[in-house]
């Protein structure tokens, strides 16, 4: 019962907040202000003890008034959060499971030629640098392999494999093929689109 009380109150906080302009948003800031501050008391003692260590020269009421400043801005935040994705402003919506059967991943075959299906030859061959520059590409922590960060290059590509190169896009290993005539693979992707 309780679960079925917390999913209308989510399910009407965000229904209410995709249809509302910034103005009234601002008015839910308030009211989220209240709830966090005044009634649940979210971390007030750590709030205060904070303050008043990092300004031990300001009387008790400034001390009172940064904190109630602190939590209104806190409260904006989270009201601001819940219209952005990084620094994109969005609007939610909830749909049913019916309109979920139009969004699917699509992935288009790709075909490459690359020395060998390590991950810094298929890397090099993707992004067309060198692989001296690919291998800064898992230094910088730019390359994931099966959603997890991957910092060993030579790792050798396996069926099935999915990786991503930030700001290359994101694949699936099938396989590697025939050999050419230079001794290089014949290599088979899934390009996700």
């Amino acid at each position: 019962m309780w679960d079925k009380i917390q999913y209308a109150f989510l399910y009407s906080w965000v229904k209410v907040h995709a249809l509302l302009p910034m103005r009234a948003l601002y008015v839910l800031s308030d009211i989220l202000y209240v709830l966090i501050y005044k009634i649940a008391g979210y971390r007030v003692k750590v709030v205060r003890r904070n303050i008043t260590a990092s300004f031990p020269d300001k009387s008790k009421a400034e001390l009172r008034q940064l904190e109630r400043r602190f939590y209104h801005h806190f409260a904006d935040y989270i009201v601001e959060s819940l219209t952005r994705i990084r620094h994109t402003n969005m609007r939610c919506s909830i749909c049913s499971p019916e309109d979920t059967g139009e969004i699917q991943l699509q992935k288009k075959p790709m075909h490459i030629i690359a020395a060998s299906a390590r991950a810094d030859a298929v890397t090099a061959t993707i992004t067309g640098l060198s692989r001296s520059n690919t291998s800064l590409l898992f230094r910088e922590k730019k390359f994931t392999l099966n959603n997890r960060l991957y910092e060993n290059s030579s790792y050798q590509l396996k069926s099935g494999d999915i990786f991503s190169i930030r700001g290359y896009g994101k694949y699936e290993f099938v396989e590697s093929g025939t050999v050419t005539r230079k001794g290089r693979l014949n290599i088979e992707l899934l390009k996700y689109v």
